[in-house]
């Protein structure tokens, strides 16, 4: 060794002396600390025990505000002192114990028939002799309470409870009670005797002996016991034995699994020993064990005769929680397991001397496993003891026969059941019962591993450190040259990977907008395809489920829809109200004789009465005849009501609403028609209880003043079915029309006869009317879908209505009978002129069924009900949807809608200009200059002026502008030009006017029609269309011989773009002013870029020359029409149609959106047509609203 490695072992030497110098003066330290904090306790102790002793009261808490620093050991404490001394335990009362020492011994007395031999011994519970039977000569042991003993009432109860509970329990290993008694006031009873002695006994011996487990195995052979004097009991097998553990481990095992044979029988019984401990097991000359002394016993059934407080036993085999609960058989495992534990150990598991320790040692600790405390105890016994034992209820047995099922399972060398605690479970109890401890010792474990940590880790580090530092550097080269090579490629890949992020952002792109393309597409086809349906059978249902799928279902959802849903939904909606309460079809429908009111029957049971004007219900009555067909309102008198269904007819006093009259047989009612004059009702039904067909058919009518049958009307054997009918009265009450089968009849009610009936050619009949007005005329209808107008004195057809597709179920005609309804299965109502035959208008309104229809001849409207249950209300002339008037004049050049919407300004080939109101056509103001030909109108955008302009006749003849003031319709200003006027636009914002010549120059005015600068030449030889910018500062320029060109207000340039040699009839800037749509004479219509003036797309061809052109309110539409009227709107995105209408005969030369945007405006020929979608967008706003 070199002298420094001897200088280092030197001072690590004395490095180490150091550390274990500090060490021990730690040590050292922490033991006087220990010492003065137990002086401290103890005196703190003394001066509680002081006031307990004083009878002053014990609280504890007083003592803990005083000393908080050992709040915890006093709180564990200072309980246990209070509790030793407020009891005095059976085994240490002195008084009790000097009483019974001077009690006279009863040995040689005689109690009853048993003679006292010799006295066995004495307990807490009395004294026990040997004695004999003298009737049966057989050896007994009597336990005896002298009377003079001092024992008390409570003592002398568990005496008596002893020797019952003894008496009930017959066991192998229980003591048997042949009888108890009393003798001259000594209360006794005799037990079996049992020849051996106490295991406390035996476990002194063994004490005494060198070598306990190999001497103790043949202890058990010395002793006898009277095997003639046992009764019945169980049988433990005692012969279960291993051979590979020692005798005497057996021998324990067989005494515990006796024990516990017995208390699991007692406890069966219901009975608790409650002071099982050595000197109460008995240990008889065959090694049977026997239980004995239940004098602390206690029976599910006994009374409680311990006082609150008492501690009963022996404290050493006590369970911890006899000294603060109540105890139950789990008590008596724990005992016997403590005894178990003394046999093993040779030594008790608690042997502190003191009382008081020895309570505290009881409650608050566990005693020393067995593994530490006795060398070469078998594992799985020393784990069947350590959990008898546990401190807690609940961690031992639950029961003597689990714990003697372990003991078997021992004995035969079987796995046992029972877990030996885990060292983590031990530590865990530890810990919680030494908590203070616990934590000082945990918090110093952990620092300690800390700082091991710390430690390795440091040393660690620094060894590692130098080879870091010497791999970093050979690294550092390599990486440099590692790192170029890297950002190259780096470099190289971040360039594919933005290449494929674009490509695929591009794809993504493209793939959306496909996506997108598509559904426009199918929007634009569904929206084709909903208008077409109207005119198709029931197509009213189909368009509306059309409809219905493009409505947003939430609000994220794209709105795809524009003016041409709102057009179809006002189409499906041309109703002017609709009156809803009835579920289910309904089939009747009744105005009453001024009709203010409308009765609505349904099948649904309910007569509700409708007030017309108010349009609410005043009257809703339950049916009484069941599901209804028909309702029919006295025209005059009382005005009664009548209704018919499926259980007869009802009739109704309206005043009152009680029930007048209702038919007693079973008779289903389809049709009822009350007369002229009040008289009669007529009926057509079917009995249901008349099988014949021929007597099942009920036509009849009956006297109104007691509803009796008046005459008996003949018809198509037996036809009835279970729709509805309509029978028809002439003005004069006369006479009365009806259907029946496939013939119209007419009965004459003066002779009582049939006056008519039709021929039986046609399909079977709903409905029969007089005409309102001839009274040789009658209106019949069926399932053939045509309706035929009679005359009755020729009996021909004078007229067929055949429009609908489907059966026709009712009539109606206005007061002078010039118009007729029908309402038909195939879901229209059809307006007839009776003159011409000609069919006037289709109303669509009712998604299934029309069954009803009546005239409202006050208001000149017609109701209608169907299959849906609602009620609808019409106007019979015209269409809220597309309405148009017929002007005075040749042909329209030119029209424009003012602001309001209110006047339409048309420009007329005759000289004139019209105002026209754009509700109902009429025309308010006319306006005519001598020798102009007016080309071009344009409102102000305040509406409060209107220019015109244009010329003599010739193009190179002179033009005219004027101004007019709309309020007062007075000629403000007049300019003459130098060519005829083609166009005039005002100015958005209002302040100037351009006009375009025939020349090809460009006039502009201010608002006083003084001429201001403007485009000085154009390459134009003639100006066909002008259109400004939405923001006034460029003025789009169309005509002849120079394409389009788009002047600049700001800079006054004028760009061209001729990118046709076709004739440019119309342009129209969107209101973004980005794109400039233009038509063509090649029937073509353009989309341009404002900016660049190169196309964007061009739409499909059309079949004629595209005069007008125009954009939607908002870009998302485009209106063409061409020369044959032909009306086209187009999703400019998709390029495709969303609709197509036409506009009529006549050129169409003009079209213009309303400022709204809800309608379009068409000048065709010499009308104006008025394309109206505004009640599709109020429907869809309530619709949003509700």
């Amino acid at each position: 060794m070199s002298g420094t490695d001897q200088q280092s072992a030197d001072q690590q030497s004395a490095d180490q002396q150091s550390a274990d110098q500090q060490s021990a003066d730690q040590q050292s330290a922490d033991q006087q600390s220990a010492d003065r904090q137990d002086e401290i306790i103890g005196k703190i102790a003394d001066s509680y025990l002081a006031d307990c002793r004083a009878g002053n009261a014990c609280p504890i808490e007083p003592f803990v505000e005083r000393h908080p620093e050992w709040a915890d050991e006093l709180r564990e404490l200072l309980p246990t002192l209070a509790l030793v001394e407020q009891v005095k335990l059976p085994e240490q009362d002195d008084a009790t114990i000097s009483s019974r020492s001077a009690a006279q011994s009863l040995s040689g007395k005689t109690l009853g028939d048993y003679q006292l031999v010799r006295e066995l011994g004495q307990g807490g519970m009395g004294i026990v002799y040997e004695a004999e039977q003298i009737s049966l000569g057989r050896r007994v042991a009597i336990k005896v309470l002298p009377p003079n003993a001092g024992f008390s009432a409570n003592q002398k109860l568990r005496f008596e409870r002893e020797a019952k509970a003894a008496a009930k329990l017959h066991h192998t290993n229980i003591v048997p009670v042949f009888g108890v008694g009393e003798d001259d006031g000594i209360s006794y009873y005799v037990m079996q005797f049992i020849r051996g002695q106490g295991l406390d006994e035996v476990l002194r011996e063994l004490e005494s002996l060198p070598d306990h487990p190999s001497a103790s195995a043949q202890s058990g052979a010395m002793y006898r016991s009277d095997r003639s004097d046992r009764v019945t009991r169980s049988t433990v097998d005692s012969s279960v034995s291993s051979s590979s553990i020692h005798p005497y481990w057996i021998n324990v095992a067989q005494i515990g699994l006796q024990v516990s044979d017995a208390l699991a029988y007692a406890h069966a019984q219901g009975i608790t020993h409650r002071d099982i401990k050595p000197s109460n097991l008995l240990l008889d000359v065959h090694n049977d064990v026997w239980v004995a002394d239940f004098g602390l016993a206690k029976s599910e059934d006994d009374a409680n005769i311990t006082r609150s407080g008492d501690i009963l036993g022996t404290i050493r085999y006590m369970p911890p929680e006899a000294f603060t609960s109540e105890t139950d058989a789990r008590g008596d495992v724990y005992s016997l397991g403590i005894t178990l534990y003394e046999l093993v150990t040779l030594k008790p598991a608690f042997d502190e001397s003191d009382r008081r320790e020895l309570i505290q040692r009881v409650v608050s600790s566990r005693p020393v496993l067995l593994d530490r405390n006795s060398t070469g105890v078998p594992r799985d016994l020393a784990t069947i003891v350590e959990k008898a034992i546990e401190r807690a209820p609940k961690d031992r047995y639950q029961t003597a026969e689990a714990m003697h099922e372990d003991l078997r399972r021992f004995l035969a060398d079987e796995p046992i059941l029972a877990r030996r605690a885990s060292l983590a479970e031990r530590c865990g109890r530890w810990a919680r019962q030494n908590r203070g401890f616990a934590a000082s010792i945990a918090a110093t474990i952990i620092m300690l591993v800390v700082l091991t940590i710390i430690g390795f880790s440091s040393a660690y580090y620094f060894f590692e450190q130098q080879d870091v530092q010497r791999k970093l550097n050979q690294q550092t080269q390599s990486m440099a040259t590692a790192n170029e090579r890297l950002l190259g490629e780096l470099q190289s890949a971040l360039e594919q990977s933005t290449a494929a992020t674009a490509s695929a952002e591009r794809a993504r792109r493209r793939a959306e907008q496909q996506s997108e393309l598509t559904r426009r597409s199918l929007y634009s086809a569904s929206m084709l395809n909903a208008i077409d349906s109207m005119d198709e059978h029931r197509g009213y249902a189909r368009a509306q489920n059309l409809l219905d799928q493009w409505r947003p279902a939430s609000e994220s959802d794209i709105d795809r829809r524009d003016w041409e849903w709102y057009y179809a939904q006002a189409f499906c909606n041309q109703q002017e109200y609709s009156l809803e309460s009835h579920r289910g079809a309904l089939h009747g429908l009744a105005l009453n004789g001024d009709q203010s009111y409308l009765a609505s029957a349904g099948t649904d049971g309910w007569i509700n009465i409708w007030e017309i004007d108010s349009r609410t219900i005043v009257k809703r009555i339950v049916s009484p005849v069941g599901p209804l067909n028909c309702v029919t309102w006295e025209p005059v008198g009382p005005a009664r009501l009548a209704v018919g269904g499926r259980k007869g007819m009802a009739v109704f006093d309206t005043e009152t609403w009680e029930v007048l009259y209702r038919s007693e047989k079973p008779l289903t009612v389809f049709a009822l028609q009350w007369s002229p004059d009040g008289r009669y009702i007529a009926r057509r039904g079917r009995w249901s209880a008349v099988s014949n067909a021929e007597e099942s058919g009920d036509f009849c009518l009956l006297e109104t003043d007691r509803f009796q049958v008046a005459s008996t009307l003949h018809g198509w054997p037996g036809y009835a079915d279970q729709f509805a009918m309509e029978m028809g009265w002439s003005a004069d009450s006369r006479r009365v029309a009806y259907p029946s089968g496939k013939a119209a009849m007419v009965w004459d009610l003066a002779n009582d006869s049939q006056q008519f009936q039709s021929s039986t050619a046609f399909s079977d009949l709903r409905s029969v009317r007089f005409h309102p007005t001839n009274p040789d005329q009658i209106i019949a209808c069926g399932r053939g879908g045509t309706a035929r107008i009679w005359d009755l004195k020729s009996e021909e057809i004078n007229m067929e209505l055949a429009e609908h597709t489907h059966a026709i179920a009712s009539l109606t005609a206005d007061a002078n009978g010039n118009r007729l309804a029908t309402a038909s299965w195939d879901g229209t109502i059809r307006i007839w002129d009776t003159e011409t035959g000609s069919l006037r208008r289709t109303v669509h309104g009712h998604s299934r069924h029309v069954f009803k229809v009546v005239w409202d001849h006050r208001r000149d409207r017609i109701f209608s009900a169907g299959m849906d249950g609602a009620i609808k209300c019409w106007q019979p002339e015209g269409s809220h949807c597309r309405r148009e008037f017929t002007l005075n004049a040749n042909w329209l050049n030119d029209l424009a809608v003012s602001p309001d919407g209110g006047l339409i300004a048309c420009a007329a080939g005759n000289r004139r200009v019209f105002l026209v109101d754009a509700v109902d056509g009429k025309v308010v103001h006319r306006i005519r200059k001598a020798n102009t030909l007016w080309n071009g109108v344009d409102y102000s955008p305040c509406g409060t002026r209107l220019v015109a302009a244009g010329g003599v006749g010739r193009p190179d003849d002179p033009g005219k502008v004027c101004l007019w003031d709309t309020e007062n319709r007075q000629l403000l200003f007049e300019q003459t030009t130098e060519s005829k006027i083609n166009d005039v636009a005002f100015h958005p914002g209002g302040h100037s006017i351009a006009a375009g010549g025939s020349d090809g120059a460009i006039d502009l005015f201010d608002h006083e029609l003084n001429p201001i600068e403007g485009p000085t030449a154009t390459r134009f030889t003639s100006i066909q269309s002008l259109s400004w910018s939405a923001d006034g500062g460029r003025l789009a320029i169309a005509g002849l011989g120079g394409g389009l060109g788009v002047w600049d207000a700001t800079t006054g340039q004028l760009r061209y773009w001729p990118g046709t040699t076709e004739l440019i009839y119309t342009i129209a800037w969107s209101r973004s002013g980005e794109q400039i749509a233009v038509s063509t004479s090649g029937n073509l219509v353009m989309v341009i870029d404002a900016t660049t003036l190169q196309p964007i797309f061009e739409l499909p061809a059309q079949l004629e020359a595209v005069t007008t052109v125009n954009w939607g309110p908002s870009d998302r539409r485009l209106l063409t029409i061409d020369a044959r009227g032909t009306f086209l709107l187009w999703d400019p995105i998709s390029q495709h149609p969303t609709l197509r209408m036409s506009a009529g005969r006549g050129n169409v030369r003009a079209a213009q959106w309303s400022e709204d945007g809800s309608k379009i405006i068409a000048s065709s020929g010499k009308r104006v047509v008025i394309w109206d979608a505004s009640k599709g967008y109020a429907t869809e706003a309530s619709r949003s609203t509700k």
